[in-house]
């Protein structure tokens, strides 16, 4: 089991962002328990009286009173070694995000998949990947791909049982697989 919070002021966004997360949740096969801040003031307030430590923190940055940025900066300075991903309209403060270790940093609109690339990053012992295939999102299992090639913006995933036509980039499906020593080899 796993604890997500997220801190997000836009009621729309923090509602895609909790479908997305289900979503998640039904192929990673293990639970998430998600909790809802819409400030990063009631975010740290539970993480200091609640003594709730998140896994994992999707922020946005621009809040209500103190930003994501502060937020974090705050939570790193009390020794929160969680996960943080900054999901943002403003382009402007990666190099912040960076600096408190952030292990994402997507700007809006949070495409599903984007997420969900952050999220494969985060879990351990990955034995799969996640991609979008014919307006449906796939788990594809490692031992069962033999190898990828680029077609263009496509990746054609060379399975045992079928090939998969994926569009992103050889970038893209590179940050897809986890790190060696996989067995995955990608062709250009």
């Amino acid at each position: 089991m796993y604890d997500i919070a997220i801190c997000e002021d836009n009621p729309s966004d923090a509602t895609e962002l909790l479908n997305i997360l289900d979503d998640y949740e039904e192929t990673l096969h293990e639970e998430l328990r998600v909790k809802h801040f819409s400030t990063a003031e009631s975010l740290l307030q539970s993480i200091t009286s609640e003594s709730y430590r998140p896994d994992i923190i999707l922020t946005d940055i621009n809040l209500p009173g103190i930003s994501g940025i502060e937020a974090v900066k705050r939570l790193r300075e009390s020794k929160f070694s969680g996960d943080v991903i900054f999901i943002t309209a403003s382009k402007g403060f990666a190099l912040d995000a960076w600096e408190l270790c952030a292990r994402q940093y997507i700007v809006k609109p949070a495409a599903k998949d984007k997420i969900f690339s952050a999220l494969g990053r985060i879990f351990p012992a990955k034995e799969f990947i996640i991609v979008k295939h014919k307006r449906t999102i796939r788990k594809i299992l490692l031992r069962e791909i033999l190898y990828c090639e680029t077609h263009g913006k496509y990746q054609a995933i060379i399975t045992r049982s079928e090939n998969i036509s994926v569009r992103i980039t050889a970038h893209g499906m590179k940050n897809l697989l986890p790190p060696p020593p996989a067995r995955v080899i990608l062709l250009n």
